[in-house]
């Protein structure tokens, strides 16, 4: 949380106004999240029941997640 949430003022792309801005990329580009953000992923699947061999897909933005 201390990498990734702002507190200020921010204008979003939308054009809204926010006193808080969550940027959660710091937080996955880090050693320390990512092995958390692992830890819970890999949980969360185990969890379901399902058993998957392969994953895929775009990572746009999300490189640290995806490796």
């Amino acid at each position: 949380v201390r990498r990734s949430v702002r507190l200020g003022d921010f204008t979003l792309a939308s054009g809204a106004k926010s006193n808080y801005y969550v940027d959660a990329r710091t937080t996955t580009m880090s050693a320390e999240g990512q092995v958390l953000l692992g830890k819970v992923a890999y949980g969360t699947v185990l969890g379901s029941g399902l058993r998957p061999t392969h994953a895929g897909g775009l990572t746009m933005g999300a490189d640290p997640i995806a490796y």
